[in-house]
């Protein structure tokens, strides 16, 4: 973890636990030895106890101008009541504090497990579900000419010759699918008008997911590439996503056409492509994310093509 995370977490969780410490004071009155920091107040009393475990550091300052400025008892009270009441309403904008104050030192599991999803935040690798596995079998469904693309699937067409066809929207290829859309590299999980293109586009390309190779030129992928683009495609992964090992390069010339009819690295070429190797199109070079999806098929073939047909059914079953 970067040092410029893993500082401000330490101090937060050190922090919580010495104000979690103070907190049963506040129901004994001792307001004055913890206040001051006697460290033995802190360990008489150890953490907060249940019923105190809403408190916030800001209703401490609170509590103790009013003591200092000699407020009548019962007006104090009425004070803490009304705050009180003000932060339980609002407790759960403050999800980290209140997670630390129901950790103990003896407790770092419980540490670990608040930082591993703060870095599931930070890291943007989160497997959000942008689509759903129902969205990619309904594109399917609605077209009459090309085979299912999952097993599971009550169509029975066998499709054109010239294609060798393949079941390219299970459930996994519906996981990498939100992978590839969560991670900081695209970032377009919300972003419904760009996932609508992505996956007509895709649909376009792939006989609505049923093939990612064709044997007549050779060519393979979710956008269909002649294999003179498949390593500078691979080389553009290895740019755009963590490096495995062996890298993208390595392992399209070692798997050739198979490589891209691998669930764990189709959606990742596809986002590539539309993010830089697009370049190879004369005239192109640009991220085809944030453009028209006229543009983007013009990036894609070489030339003007209608695939309304595609956007207009996958408009259809995106919610």
């Amino acid at each position: 973890m970067p040092a410029m995370f893993l500082v401000p977490r330490l101090l937060a969780v050190s922090s919580a636990l010495a104000w979690a410490s103070c907190l049963p004071a506040l129901e004994d009155e001792g307001l004055q030895s913890c206040r001051e920091g006697d460290s033995s107040a802190l360990l008489q009393h150890g953490m907060a106890s249940e019923s105190s475990a809403n408190f916030h550091p800001k209703h401490w300052t609170q509590h103790v101008s009013e003591e200092e400025h000699g407020r009548p008892k019962h007006e104090k009270h009425r004070k803490q009541r009304k705050h009180w009441r003000l932060h339980r309403k609002h407790r759960n904008h403050d999800w980290w504090y209140h997670q630390m104050s129901h950790m103990t030192t003896a407790e770092p599991s419980a540490v670990a497990a608040a930082e591993e999803e703060q870095d599931a935040g930070i890291s943007g690798f989160a497997a959000a579900e942008c689509v759903t596995q129902g969205v990619l079998t309904c594109i399917n469904d609605k077209s009459s000419y090309w085979p299912k693309c999952d097993p599971a699937q009550a169509k029975n067409i066998v499709g054109p010759s010239g294609y060798e066809f393949g079941f390219y929207c299970t459930d996994a290829w519906a996981a990498t699918l939100n992978q590839m859309l969560s991670d900081r590299a695209v970032n377009k999980c919300n972003d419904r008008e760009a996932i609508l293109k992505l996956l007509a586009q895709v649909a376009w390309e792939t006989g609505y997911f049923s093939t990612l190779y064709q044997p007549q030129d050779g060519g393979a992928g979710q956008i269909h590439m002649i294999p003179n683009n498949w390593e500078i495609n691979a080389k553009d992964m290895d740019g755009l996503f963590p490096k495995p090992s062996p890298s993208h390069v390595s392992l399209v010339k070692a798997q050739s056409q198979n490589f891209f009819q691998n669930a764990e690295f189709g959606w990742k070429s596809t986002a590539a492509w539309f993010k830089t190797t697009n370049r190879v199109i004369p005239g192109c070079g640009e991220d085809l994310f944030d453009q028209t999806f006229a543009r983007q098929s013009f990036c894609i073939l070489g030339a003007p093509s209608d695939r309304t047909e595609a956007y207009n059914i996958v408009a259809s079953c995106l919610p």
